[in-house]
């Protein structure tokens, strides 16, 4: 059995007894019994009764490694759904993240599921951005999320919160402070998310592990009194079960309970506004919707959610649609093009009502961008493929009119940019530089020169979420084949 500093990795067996540097592992023979029912019975069943995920379409599963995202995944996997695996590394335990990385891509490698690994800078992101360390990783969790699923082109992202997970965040939700819609706690659909097991006891999801000798791995932090989770689940919940033996399941039933009462109070306000029964649906489901003069309405979360990161090929000559953003689109213009045409700054401000275009020209990349080289620049030494994206923290380049480089946030915050704006300024980029910051600012060291090949950078920001479902390549009709 591999151990690393903090973190234990359980297999089942009888008796069996795992102790680490940093916290004890315990796997204990037999069925244990949860508040659910009978232990390692109901994970298929609590799946398939949500009907949250298409087996014909891809859905990208958030892997940590521990007891509840193994589950989710070997399950998922074995009912025949089309998977690809997300997992995160937030920097803060050293070896012992490393081991669950590894361990995940093991157990992905084993299943012939694509397993996708990025490292972050957890603890850096929230002393820049003075969060809490949680708030901290949950948005870069997300972030990341939802990167990838663009990027692999899933449909939907399924996360492993257990009916355990929903008791705790009613809790937590009503410790903090919350109306009915904050009680209902987790919805099991959300937009882009799913939430599979939240039918489901993390008992039982251990058992059902145990009964197929299935390892999983144990975070040592998951005991840390310094979270107020884990003091909810550690000293609160045990404390109220002093109270009502069966406290759980009167709580998720409490959960049900408000989100129903919720969900009848939002349908009723969205069929006063017009909205038919299937808009009405969609719009409880975290979608934006189209209601009558061409109001957009989107049912938010106590907390709203981030705009979905992004990250998608642009083809030259062609354009990508990015939903909630609009049109990116490339066009190689002929040797020679002046270049006094493109000035750093964008003609006009930030898209808005009746402004919506953006227009550029930037020196041509390399070879490697799709489109033949010609007269390229000696610093243009590196191939690429132009590619746009959300920003993200640490994002820096060098503004046309300033010296030096600057950070993007920087940047955002001098242009006042609003914040919940900044999530959805797309960045064209060639490898890892950013070439433009749509609708703001060229990088000085993309300017164009005379008697040199360029492109023409084009952003139509969407006014209507009509018909926009996610990142499409629209290879321009003058291209070669696909994208």
């Amino acid at each position: 059995m591999a151990e690393t500093s903090g973190v234990s990795t359980h297999h089942s067996g009888a008796g069996r007894r795992n102790e680490g540097a940093a916290g004890v592992g315990t796997v204990s023979a037999g069925r244990a019994h949860s508040a659910g029912g009978r232990a390692g019975h109901g994970v298929e069943a609590g799946i398939l009764a949500g009907r949250l995920l298409n087996r014909r379409q891809l859905a990208l599963v958030a892997v940590s490694g521990g007891a509840d995202s193994t589950c989710l995944l070997h399950a998922l996997r074995g009912l025949g759904f089309r998977l690809a695996v997300a997992h995160l590394n937030h920097g803060l335990r050293g070896d012992a993240a490393d081991a669950d990385a590894a361990f995940v891509q093991s157990t992905c490698d084993s299943l012939a599921v694509p397993c996708f690994i990025e490292v972050v800078d957890v603890a850096a992101y929230q002393r820049r951005e003075h969060l809490s360390l949680e708030d901290a990783a949950r948005r870069l969790r997300y972030d990341f999320l939802r990167r990838k699923a663009a990027q692999v082109g899933a449909t939907s992202i399924a996360l492993a919160h257990t009916a355990d997970d929903q008791v705790e965040t009613l809790l937590l939700h009503l410790i903090r402070g919350a109306g009915p819609a904050g009680l209902g706690a987790m919805k099991a659909r959300l937009g882009d998310l799913r939430r599979p097991l939240l039918r489901v006891w993390r008992t039982d999801v251990e058992a059902w592990l145990r009964e197929r000798s299935l390892p999983w791995r144990e975070d040592a932090t998951n005991a840390d009194a310094r979270f107020l989770r884990n003091r909810v689940r550690h000293e609160l919940l045990p404390l109220l079960a002093t109270f009502n033996p069966a406290i759980k399941t009167v709580l998720l039933r409490e959960a049900r309970l408000f989100a129903a009462r919720q969900g009848r109070v939002e349908a009723e306000v969205l069929r006063r506004l017009g909205l038919q029964a299937t808009q009405i649906e969609q719009a409880l489901a975290g979608k934006t919707v189209i209601a009558s003069g061409d109001r957009r309405i989107c049912i938010t979360t106590t907390k709203p959610a981030s705009p979905a990161a992004f990250d998608v090929p642009l083809p030259v000559p062609g354009s990508i649609q990015i939903a909630g953003v609009g049109t990116v689109s490339a066009e190689l213009l002929a040797l020679g093009t002046p270049a006094t045409a493109a000035p750093g700054h964008d003609a006009m401000p930030y898209p808005g009502p009746g402004r919506p275009h953006h227009q550029v020209l930037v020196a041509q990349p390399p070879a490697g961008a799709g489109f033949p080289a010609t007269q390229l620049e000696p610093r243009l030494e590196a191939a690429c493929d132009l590619h746009v994206r959300s920003w993200r923290p640490g994002d820096r380049f060098a503004p046309a009119g300033m010296t030096g480089t600057k950070k993007l946030q920087d940047f955002f915050v001098d242009a006042k940019v609003p914040r919940a704006r900044r999530a959805t300024v797309p960045l064209v980029m060639c490898g890892d530089a950013i070439v433009w910051v749509a609708g703001w600012r060229r990088d000085r060291r993309w300017a164009p020169l005379p008697r040199q090949a360029c492109l023409r950078l084009t952003f139509e920001e969407e006014r209507s979420a009509q018909g926009a479902r996610g990142p499409e390549v629209r290879p321009d009709h003058h291209g070669e084949g696909e994208a």
